[in-house]
């Protein structure tokens, strides 16, 4: 269910933040199956790359924006640069005093 799969990745990879209900994340059907497909990844599939597979990460600005997204490869620690850009431009008030 999806407090195990929270929990399992909190274990596994110190996942700290709200992630998203088990799902699928790749529309295999085509867009004529865009009814059935969870309405979040229809608006990323439009406004960015569409994830190919599991645990695909996304930065979004408060504005709704997708900045970048980033395939199961790369390692949260490897966004943290852009994600201090974002915090910095749009949080100068809550940024890390020193750098990660």
């Amino acid at each position: 269910d999806d407090a195990y799969i929270q929990e399992w990745t909190k274990d596994h990879f110190d996942v700290n933040f709200p992630i998203f209900a088990k799902g699928s994340v790749v529309n295999l059907e085509g867009p004529e199956d865009d009814e059935n497909f969870p309405e979040v990844w229809q608006f990323i599939a439009e406004k960015a790359e569409p994830p190919s597979w599991n645990f695909w990460k996304y930065i979004v600005d408060p504005n709704g924006n997708i900045l970048h997204g980033y395939s199961p490869q790369i390692s949260i620690r490897d966004m943290y640069p852009t994600i201090k850009e974002v915090i910095d431009k749009h949080y100068p008030s809550a940024a890390p005093k020193k750098d990660l």
